[in-house]
């Protein structure tokens, strides 16, 4: 056993499968180190979309309360708008009703 760990060819041989060994780790190495820096790469353009999808979903937000208020508004006058429609022609019909039968208010005619 001596002789062969004594041997130059033995330590040539495991001199040479040390660098080759070095090497295969330096490349992992290398392509670990890439694909990590990719990742933070990658999760920073996702955390500064997500930011601005959060922005614009805020803002999108904001637009329909605003429109649904305008809208509540509108809706508003509409209806008081048509209500106030409705009792002119009430008060319109129930005078024309009065005029053509003759329906009594209980007031005297002055002549």
């Amino acid at each position: 056993m001596q002789d062969i760990v004594n041997s130059p060819l033995f330590v040539v041989v495991s001199g040479f499968a040390d660098i080759i060994i070095a090497i295969v780790f330096i490349a992992v190495l290398v392509y670990v180190l890439r694909i990590v820096h990719n990742l933070q790469v990658i999760s920073k353009i996702a955390k500064d979309e997500t930011e601005k999808i959060v922005k614009d979903i805020e803002k999108a937000r904001l637009d329909i309360k605003d429109g649904v208020d305008l809208t509540k508004k509108q809706i508003g006058v509409l209806v008081s708008g048509l209500a106030a429609q409705k009792m002119v022609k009430f008060f319109m019909s129930a005078a024309r009703a009065n005029r053509t039968t003759g329906a009594k208010t209980g007031r005297k005619k002055s002549s």
